[in-house]
Parts: structure tokens; sequence; C-alpha cells
């Protein structure tokens, strides 16, 4: 018998520029937004709010909106009440990894930009000297 488990995987364009902040215990937060569209023009889209936490905060630079990502996380369904007094449902993902597929003005990726996976340190990957700085970003 297989463990259950909670995993998604989500292709889709951030919605607005990533925000970071600290939590009160001095922990890094960043939160954006992901759409998702369906294979075809009437399918609806749906709306994703994204968490990364710590280490995966480095990347909240690149994520602009209009940026084509890829996620992989765990789905957190989270009631909310807005500031009228309606409640509200959203869907969270808190994010294990994410990898940028390209700008806004791309239709198209030949692959991965940038790829973030969980346990990476701070700094590996996009702004070490190995070749991999912001100035080779396109976008």
């Amino acid at each position: 018998m297989s463990a259950d488990q909670n995993n998604i995987n989500l292709t889709g364009r951030i919605v607005r520029d990533a925000e970071v902040r600290q939590t009160k215990s001095g922990k890094a937060v960043c939160n954006v937004a992901l759409a998702v569209s369906g294979y075809r023009r009437e399918d609806e889209t749906t709306f994703f709010d994204l968490t990364l936490f710590d280490g995966k905060t480095g990347v909240a630079q690149f994520l602009k909106k209009g940026t084509r990502v890829a996620v992989n996380g765990r789905l957190k369904p989270r009631k909310f009440t807005r500031k009228d007094g309606t409640e509200g449902f959203g869907l969270e993902v808190a994010v294990n990894d994410l990898t940028l597929l390209g700008g806004k003005q791309e239709s198209s990726s030949d692959g991965p930009l940038i790829e973030h996976k969980r346990g990476a340190k701070p700094g590996n990957d996009w702004d070490s000297g190995s070749g991999g700085g912001s100035d080779d970003i396109p976008f």
C-alpha cells in the first residue's frame, strides 16, 4: 500500500510582481500569484497563491508580472475574510521547486532559464560567479 501524497505541478504566468516580507521570527517569505490557463481559449483560468520560504525567496527578483514558471509544491486550501466581511476561498501552493521558463515577451521556451530546487542555498544558480548571474537573464 502506498503512502498518501499531496503534490501539485503547475505551469503558468506570474500575475503580479513578487513580494518578500519577514515573519515575526525573522524568516523570509515570498508571496506571488500564478495564473494557469487551459488548453483552449474557452477554458477557465485558475489562480493560485504561491508561497516560497527562506532560501527559495532569492528568486523573487525574477518573479515579475508575465513571467512564465513551472512549479512543484503542496496544495493547501485557504479560507479568508475580505475587508467587506465576506468569506473567500483560495488555493495556496507551498513551493518545493520553481523553474523560470521565460519572460512576458516569450511565447515559448527552449528550456528553463533558471531552476531552483529544494535545499539550494540562497545565491546558488542565479547570482553566483559561475556564469549564472542576473546579467545573463534576457528579461
